[in-house]
Order: C-alpha cells, then sequence, then structure tokens
C-alpha cells in the first residue's frame, strides 16, 4: 500500500514530539516551518522539537530533560498499572520511539537510564502479549478487540495483522454458510 507509515516514518513523526532542554549557549533563537524557538540563554530551560533537542545534544549545546513519563517510579507504577488492568493503560503515543531516541543519544541526561530502559522494554513486551490476546480473541461472533490506547509502534504491529485476520474470519463465515 502506498500510505502505509512505515516505522522510520514513526520515528519521524515522533521527533514533533517537544521535549525540554536546558541550553549551554546564548541564541536568539531558531525560525523553522514549526515554529520559533528562542531565544537560547544559558541555564534557562525551553521546549523544542525532539530532533532539535538531539540535535544540540549531539552538538553538545544542552542538556535534555527526560519526559515525566520517563522517571523510573512512573514507569515502574505504569508497568503494574498495565499488568494488572485487561485493557491497555494510557501512555505517551511515541513512548518507544521517543525513549529509544533519547536513550541513544541523551543517556547521561536520564537517571537510572539502564533500569528505564529495561523497563520500557518490559512494558512494550507486555503491551505486545496483550495485543496479540486481542487478537486470540477475535471471532466470528465476536469481531471486537479493544485497542484503545495502544501506542504507535504497536499500531504499527498490528495493523500488518488485522488485514489477515479479517480475512480468515470472513473466510470462515463464508465456509460456515456453505455447509
Amino acid at each position: 500500500m502506498e500510505n502505509e507509515i512505515t516505522l522510520p516514518e514513526s520515528e519521524f513523526f515522533a521527533e514533533n514530539t517537544k521535549i525540554t532542554i536546558i541550553p549551554n549557549f546564548k541564541h536568539a533563537g531558531f525560525q523553522i516551518l514549526s515554529g520559533f524557538y528562542g531565544p537560547l540563554r544559558p541555564s534557562v530551560a525551553i521546549e523544542v522539537p525532539l530532533w532539535l533537542g538531539v540535535f544540540l545534544k549531539r552538538q553538545q549545546k544542552c542538556r535534555i530533560i527526560p519526559p515525566a513519563w520517563m522517571d523510573l517510579q512512573v514507569l515502574k507504577d505504569k508497568f503494574e498499572e498495565e499488568r494488572k488492568k485487561e485493557e491497555f493503560s494510557e501512555l505517551d503515543f511515541y513512548y518507544m520511539e521517543v525513549s529509544s531516541l533519547l536513550l541513544a543519544h541523551a543517556k547521561e541526561d536520564i537517571p537510572n537510564h539502564v533500569l528505564i530502559c529495561r523497563l520500557i522494554q518490559d512494558l512494550q513486551d507486555l503491551r505486545t502479549s496483550k495485543i496479540r490476546n486481542s487478537l486470540q480473541k477475535i471471532t466470528v461472533e465476536n469481531l471486537y478487540a479493544n485497542f484503545k490506547d495502544i501506542a504507535s509502534i504497536e499500531l504499527q504491529a498490528i495493523r500488518r495483522l488485522l488485514p489477515a485476520t479479517y480475512d480468515s474470519i470472513d473466510y470462515m463465515r463464508k465456509t460456515e454458510n456453505n455447509d
């Protein structure tokens, strides 16, 4: 399909997510397509798109403040909530893409980055298992699966499976009707 979004494209969209940086230099600001970001002053927090924060971090021009949802205790609580609930917990839509970029380019700015990386992976594994279980519950009689609050990466994983699942159900219906 021409209009399918690939994982790199999903990461590209995630790069527009706003993050907070603390610059270590002075600049009047940047006028880019998505708006004006500035002025930048040393030690004064400012919100910028993720891609700009990563770019400045690579140039050693700033420190990145991780999003609140990347706090170790917040992630532990979210993991427990996810484990206990049948439905999906609400997470940042681009949680995997954002955390992946931040852990790759700014891990020194993320307290407990090793534990956070592990927790995010565990959270994704748990949610993937929930998706698999939801898809297995789809039958001829019950065509419903609740995917409210799934994230971009999870949506990418199931979008290829759903058409095949529904094609199989359609085939089973036709087979039943022919008997």
